[in-house]
């Protein structure tokens, strides 16, 4: 079932950025991935969610639409997971990790994939310690 909804995600976001949509709200999907994650609070930098995921929002936003739909897939079974098992992001990103080594064809989207997702957060931690995201309020 979830392979079906993250899948269904996936497809309907190409199709509405064919139609001239602007595409998926990354910030609220980053929202509902960490929000209430009490471990990612010294992660962020010192910002709030909302700040945090804004300049993750920002740092995909020249991404091409496949990088984009992989992000939203991650994050939509990273969320899916926490919320079905009561983990944190890091619990959940784990035991995705294992499931793409023993099932390759458990998600939409490769290890590789799962990493470079990873690689974006990383980006977004950079940009806060270098001071390019900033909090808003």
């Amino acid at each position: 079932m979830k392979r079906t909804l993250i899948g269904t995600a996936a497809a309907s976001l190409f199709f509405l950025s064919a139609c001239g949509d602007s595409g998926p709200d990354l910030a609220g999907l980053c929202g509902d991935m960490v929000q209430g994650d009490p471990n990612l609070t010294g992660d962020m930098g010192g910002l709030g969610v909302e700040d945090f995921c804004a300049c993750y929002e920002a740092t995909l936003a020249d991404a091409s639409p496949d990088v984009v739909a992989t992000n939203v897939a991650v994050m939509t079974a990273v969320a899916e997971i926490r919320d079905a098992d009561g983990l944190d992001v890091e619990g959940a990103a784990s035991k995705i990790m294992g499931q793409l080594t023993s099932d390759g064809d458990a998600y939409p989207f490769s290890r590789t994939a799962f990493d470079e997702v990873g690689n974006t957060f990383s980006q977004v931690n950079d940009k806060i310690e270098d001071g390019v995201c900033k909090a808003t309020g």
